[in-house]
């Protein structure tokens, strides 16, 4: 991901006119046949867009290169020299496009750039590139630019090829670009304790730094990265080349989207260059950026620890059920050979005579990618890993091309360990269709990271922990992370591994939208390959206003979450309860899974009066208040419908038979408790009459006495406060809660058991009343017994009272 301000309407409109005219005049030319054929092809407009921008960028990149160096550019308006503009041969040098590898097929650019186009059309091109305003709008220009053309799909009209706005393309990738102010106080938290250290430490540890983004996007993090490094080593500005040296010798990156790789790495060039820059230090500096800024997807790779252990059982899974019988057979041989045939031993001749066989880490990884049809060559095993069979290799190397594979000792074998890791990556949530991983993409970095990947872990916590483990001792890192990293269960397993390879040393947090266009809520850490700083340092809200320093003791660390470190931003009072055990000693507490949530589907009726014990009711989060049921007057959406009165047909149900003993399981004494709610908001059930499934939790007491007991702690502020302060930051709403079912039953319990039992008598009284303002009244005495029983004062109560 990266940043900039948007671009004017002008500049996207007229890439967009470049764009689509390009595009229509070579679809229209009748020798092009080629390109037609492409555009025919499924998903062949959206690779002939991208063709087509990769061209754009680049004569406007050349046109922005020839201002910096004060020449002029004059291009013939013949398609060929325009070809030639934007090739390795042209004034871009190594930035410039390469031609396809003799032995790889033709991919969509080379087909573009060497198709035909009338010198008509070559004019319209270059006058509408003439016309996309100014150049120098800003540093990141052109990274503002990709993000708008992001927020375009393309689509076949006729003829023609027309780009129409869809922001979903943006959600899919996760490509939205960070602001400004969050990129400062980024770059304050992490690089500038590294520069003063390094200056501290003299000039060969300030030129010795090496800092890098591994989601770079276009370079929001590393141009002013590069800047403050420059300034760090040149105070007075005496030496004109030190961004350039700067830029050459100590900025990496990576990212997925080729287009972005090179926007990264022209912004970076651009801002090097004037007319004094010798000739030959800006070819060595887009040299340095093509080798250094790269392109492929950080997580998916094969460290030499992976390598040496060879390939595991986790990569061969069928991607069809046919090819299963051949995908374990393959598996089997695997298995026998990673026992005896260590897979870092040198491997011999490639049988088959592959001539360019593909990296032993690409390998790997292609072979959780396989397919296992009739006809396909066999897949990489540990025994065959650097010696493949040539079309296994072919393969392989389609396979990295397609998915980014990258090898982060390959690529940079010179960087042992980088002081300075910074960036935003891509938010990937795996809970939702647009952003869930591939199957062979989740099981290699299941494989990758066996402790740390849970079922809905968003791999940017991923990141976040291999960029930890990318640092050099006493390296830092700063980083945008989804604010569940702080205490989403999926991400305990993370946590615990930084807080013992790089604690924070800084937290930001904001109960406001800093991405425009989406509902996450963020944070950002810094932190530290060192032991745990002493204070933490802190900032809330999109004016990073500071918060008082909180002490960071070990434990604090290790604990389940994070959350409690910016409990007080996300509006938590303080707390210092008396208690005595946790609810998990009275109750046992479940959230179902998406099994009976669409088991049930089918066995909905929408029936106000019905036989109770026949079709009894469906109550879901949507109709649970504090001891109150809505159902039958709040509607709620289950089932991808409305719903007035939702009931379960329980005879066809148990006529079915599949979900037949969860539902009898179900139907005893119990408590609902909504999610997603500003206090733990629950409603009993005490005589088993209802039904609910997930993401409502029940909670189920192991004594039917205890049921109103059980609801007076959920339902009492001090287990509101308790819940927001240790688990708020896993709620999509800002200074809401959301606990599972684990989390319910660490509800610490009150030491007062008198105090307690006199709220449960007033929780049974309120669910008594008929109604709701009577409850409510009743529910305020409930919560005042319950802060005595847990040892609070009325600001406590006065909280609650008010959320």
């Amino acid at each position: 991901m990266s940043a900039a301000v948007p671009p004017p309407p002008s500049a996207v409109g007229a890439v967009v006119a470049a764009v689509e005219g390009l595009l229509g005049a070579l679809l229209a030319h009748p020798a092009n046949d080629a390109v037609r054929a492409v555009a025919r092809q499924d998903g062949g407009p959206a690779r002939l867009y991208r063709a087509a921008l990769a061209v754009t960028y680049r004569v406007r990149v050349a046109r922005a290169h020839a201002e910096r160096r004060g020449r002029a550019i004059d291009v013939p308006p013949v398609w060929s020299a325009v070809a030639r503009l934007v090739s390795t041969d042209g004034p871009l040098g190594p930035l410039g496009l390469a031609p396809a590898h003799p032995a790889a097929p033709p991919d969509v650019v080379t087909l573009l750039t060497s198709a035909t186009l009338d010198e008509a059309d070559v004019v319209a091109l270059l006058a509408r590139l003439a016309d996309d305003g100014p150049l120098d709008l800003g540093p990141l220009d052109l990274g503002a630019l990709h993000q708008a053309m992001l927020a375009r799909t393309p689509a076949l009209d006729g003829g023609a090829l027309r780009l129409a706005p869809a922001a979903r393309g943006r959600r899919a990738s996760g490509s939205f670009y960070t602001p400004a102010p969050l990129v400062r106080w980024l770059l304050d938290a992490a690089l500038t304790p590294a520069l003063a250290e390094a200056t501290e430490a003299g000039g060969a540890a300030l030129h010795a730094l090496r800092v890098c983004d591994p989601s770079c996007g276009a370079g929001a993090f590393l141009l002013p990265a590069a800047r403050r490094l420059a300034a760090a080593r040149d105070p007075d500005g005496a030496a004109p080349d030190t961004l350039l040296r700067v830029v050459s010798d100590c900025i990496y990156g990576v990212d997925l989207d080729p287009l972005a790789v090179f926007a990264c790495q022209a912004t970076l060039w651009l801002a090097t260059l004037s007319p004094a820059t010798p000739d030959d230090d800006a070819r060595t500096c887009a040299a340095a950026l093509a080798a250094h800024i790269r392109r492929g997807d950080a997580l998916l790779g094969a460290e030499p620890a992976e390598l040496a252990a060879g390939l595991p059982d986790l990569a061969y899974v069928a991607p069809t059920v046919p090819q299963r019988a051949a995908a374990t057979a393959w598996r089997a041989r695997n298995r026998a050979e990673r026992r005896v045939a260590p897979a870092a031993a040198p491997g011999g001749a490639a049988p088959g005579g592959a001539a360019d066989p593909a990296p032993p880490t690409d390998a790997w990884c292609a072979a959780f990618f396989w397919s296992y049809a009739e006809g396909d060559p066999p897949p990489p095993t540990t025994g065959t890993l650097r010696a493949l069979p040539a079309a296994t290799a072919a393969r392989a190397a389609r396979l990295a091309a397609e998915h980014g594979f990258f090898s982060w000792d390959a690529a940079f074998p010179e960087v042992n360990g980088f002081d300075v890791v910074l960036g935003n990556p891509p938010f990937l949530n795996q809970l939702e269709n647009d952003t869930v991983a591939s199957r062979p993409a989740a099981a290699l970095l299941r494989a990758r990271f066996p402790e740390e990947v849970g079922a809905y872990t968003d791999t940017a916590a991923l990141l976040l922990l291999l960029a930890a483990r990318r640092l050099r001792p006493g390296g830092r890192l700063g980083m945008v992370q989804p604010q569940s990293i702080l205490a989403a269960a999926d991400t305990r397993a993370v946590r615990a591994a930084l807080a013992t390879l790089a604690p924070p040393t800084h937290v930001w947090w904001s109960g406001a939208h800093v991405f425009p266009g989406t509902s996450v809520y963020v944070t950002a850490l810094a932190l530290r390959r060192a032991p745990p700083v002493a204070a933490l340092t802190r900032a809330h809200g999109p004016d990073f206003a500071p918060l008082p320093t909180v002490a960071l003791a070990p434990d604090a660390l290790a604990a389940a979450t994070w959350a409690p470190l910016v409990a007080d931003a996300l509006g938590a009072p303080a707390l210092a309860p008396r208690t005595r055990g946790t609810l998990a000693e009275l109750a046992t507490a479940t959230a179902d899974f998406r099994d009976e949530y669409y088991g049930l589907i089918p066995f909905v009726v929408d029936r106000l009066v019905a036989d109770e014990a026949r079709f009894p009711r469906l109550v879901l989060t949507g109709h649970v208040d504090p001891a109150w049921a809505w159902w039958g007057v709040r509607p709620v959406r289950f089932g991808k419908r409305a719903w007035a009165a939702p009931r379960v047909d329980l005879a066809a149900l148990e006529a079915a038979g599949g979900l037949a003993a969860w539902a009898r399981a179900r139907r005893v004494p119990k408590v609902l408790v909504a999610t997603q709610t500003r206090v733990l908001e629950a409603v009993a059930d005490p005589d088993g009459a209802w039904l609910t499934t997930t993401p409502t939790l029940s909670v189920f007491p192991r004594d039917p006495a205890d049921v109103w007991r059980v609801t007076a702690v959920l339902l009492g502020p001090p287990a509101s406060a308790w819940a927001l302060t240790h688990f708020g930051a896993s709620a999509l709403a800002a200074g809401a809660i959301k606990l599972s079912a684990r989390q319910v039953e660490a509800i610490p319990l009150p030491a007062d058991a008198r105090a307690w039992d006199e709220a449960a008598a007033h929780v049974a009284a309120a669910h008594a009343e008929a109604d709701p303002h009577a409850a409510r009244a009743r529910l305020l005495l409930a919560g005042a017994a319950m802060v005595r029983a847990y040892g609070g004062d009325a600001a406590l109560l006065a909280w609650w009272s008010d959320r």
